[in-house]
């Protein structure tokens, strides 16, 4: 009798240890596909010629099948205008390959959501998302914008 109990615990052992094993292959294979399309990205902003600091550039996906698998993309530029894309949610760096609209501010809102944003430099174009740029399958750090 004991050795039929202990033959079916360590059956259950194994089954379980499987089940579990599949489980986290499957998780994996997500998780891959999931940011298989995520690529570095990676430009510049200039503003009549000249580096453009303190915009904040952001990019959505235009394909909208991409939606749930990553949402829009979003960096700052430096003083030399230089900026770098990470997701919004999941937080990684890059954008999701493929069509984007994209949208450039310098408005400051941080200060108090009571108040219009101050400070704006960016022409109209360029705020309200009527600009696209394609993010390449390899990614990019030629992601540039003369405004």
């Amino acid at each position: 009798m004991a050795f039929v109990l202990i033959a079916m615990v360590d059956s259950i052992r194994r089954s379980a240890f499987c089940c579990v094993g599949l489980l986290g292959l499957l998780g994996l294979a997500g998780c891959y596909s999931a940011e298989s399309d995520i690529v570095a990205v990676s430009g510049r902003v200039t503003l009549g010629g000249e580096p453009l600091a303190g915009a904040v550039v952001t990019m959505q996906p235009v394909d909208t099948t991409q939606q749930g698998r990553a949402t829009g993309s979003v960096g700052r530029t430096d003083a030399d205008g230089r900026y770098s894309l990470t997701l919004i949610e999941p937080r990684l760096p890059g954008a999701i390959a493929g069509e984007h609209r994209v949208t450039i501010t310098t408005a400051d809102s941080s200060a108090n959501d009571a108040k219009l944003p101050t400070g704006e430099r960016v022409p109209r174009r360029w705020r309200n998302g009527s600009q696209t740029f394609v993010v390449p399958a390899g990614g990019t750090s030629k992601a540039d914008f003369s405004l």
